[in-house]
């Protein structure tokens, strides 16, 4: 299998963490055990998902092998602008009820692995619940909470798009959100979307990436360092 074949590569390359993105939801694929085991015999595993096609059987096998880290996709604290924004009915309800599977077996096997991230795509239809996502992501035993803005690379994301206008809603729906995450002690991303301002800039990340260029971590925050680090599929 290619998949497989890429991943002894990485491992004689001595690459320490596979990330499995995908070109859309990776728990598609019928082997995903499979490759996160083979992932498992010597580098740390992340996956990316929506949440909504994982079960009982398959989080138990994923709690078991020790896996790292999983990335899920949640973009509202309640059915209603989630299912809007996934445009999938029911979706909300079968992502929470997999994250609450985890949390559970998690504690049922004594352990702290796989760490859970909320991944929030940050709009214009969903930004004034922030703060409400952080409490979500407290019940959910959440160790991370990750923000993105939307990128505008469609008609219909176009119309989701921040708009600047309601930068001051925005800003105190951060603050808030922040001060949650500190609170709780849950990692977060959102003291740096509010130093840098990068929310507007999603479609010139050109512009993002020469400035990390120029700063004096050049080596650092040079994106073609991180794949020695890093290997994604």
């Amino acid at each position: 299998d290619k998949y497989l074949d890429i991943i002894n590569q990485s491992q004689k390359m001595t690459i320490k963490e596979v990330r499995i993105i995908g070109e859309g939801e990776s728990t598609l694929r019928k082997d995903i055990l499979i490759i996160m085991e083979e992932i498992k015999k010597c580098q740390k595993g992340f996956l990316c998902t929506n949440g909504t096609l994982l079960n009982k059987e398959s989080i138990k096998k994923i709690v078991q092998m020790n896996w790292d880290y999983i990335k899920f996709s949640l973009h509202g604290p309640n059915k209603k602008i989630h299912d809007f924004l996934t445009n999938k009915k029911g979706s909300f309800k079968r992502e929470i009820k997999n994250i609450k599977f985890i949390r559970d077996e998690r504690k049922k096997q004594k352990t702290n692995k796989p760490l859970i991230d909320i991944s929030f795509v940050l709009n214009n239809e969903n930004y004034k619940l922030l703060p409400k996502m952080v409490k979500l992501s407290k019940k959910l035993c959440a160790d991370e909470f990750f923000v993105e803005p939307v990128s505008a690379n469609s008609m219909i994301s176009s119309k989701l798009k921040l708009k600047k206008e309601n930068d001051e809603k925005l800003q105190l729906s951060l603050i808030k959100s922040l001060k949650l995450c500190q609170k709780y002690s849950i990692g977060t991303n959102l003291q740096n979307i509010l130093n840098n301002n990068d929310i507007y800039l999603t479609n010139n990340m050109d512009e993002v990436l020469l400035r990390n260029l120029n700063s004096e971590n050049i080596f650092i925050n040079s994106p073609c360092f991180n794949p020695w680090h890093t290997i994604s599929i």
